[in-house]
């Protein structure tokens, strides 16, 4: 390291040094800007809580969703697939409404469709009844175009239907529960 030492020459005697400038804080000075950087803190917080909040509440879909789509792409039996499904709808539907444990039939299809979307093809339909036939009655089977349908019926449904607080009660509590 050298040392600094003052010109030597006559004619730079007499000019003073340049002065280095202090260090300019990147911190806000005023208050305003403390404060908008606090208003923007704050909202981001919130706003990751609430995706946060939002993840969390629908993990049951991803997992459903995870299931039925193992589902279409295994090689097991339809008779086998059709039960799985039903198991994996009865499992969301009773975490979205646990009164509904028991429901069965046209009754668990109208349930479903009652948290669906009014502009998607609903469970309620002769691929619904067909499929609660084929879970009680083995000789009546799903083949495999109609299972492809239940499947895609069924995605669209865990993708689509309505939340939990804002679902409509179109099925009465307590009816039509299987015997």
């Amino acid at each position: 390291m050298s040392v600094h030492q003052p010109p030597s020459s006559y004619i730079l005697r007499k000019l003073s040094e340049v002065t280095v400038p202090e260090h300019v804080s990147w911190f806000p000075q005023t208050i305003g800007w403390k404060i908008l950087a606090f208003v923007l803190l704050a909202f981001i917080v919130y706003k990751s809580v609430l995706w946060l909040k939002r993840w969390w509440t629908n993990r049951y879909r991803r997992e459903a969703l995870d299931v039925i789509l193992l589902l279409r792409d295994s090689q097991v039996p339809n008779q086998s697939i059709s039960y799985e499904i039903f198991e994996v709808m009865k499992a969301v539907l009773v975490y979205i409404d646990p009164s509904r444990s028991n429901q069965f039939g046209g009754a668990f299809l109208k349930a479903l469709d009652s948290y669906g979307s009014d502009d998607k093809e609903t469970f309620h339909s002769e691929l619904g009844e067909k499929w609660m036939r084929s879970l009680v009655q083995s000789q009546k089977a799903l083949n495999e175009q109609e299972t492809a349908a239940l499947i895609t019926l069924c995605i669209n449904w865990l993708e689509s239907h309505k939340d939990i607080k804002t679902a409509s009660q179109d099925v009465k509590k307590g009816e039509d529960y299987a015997v």
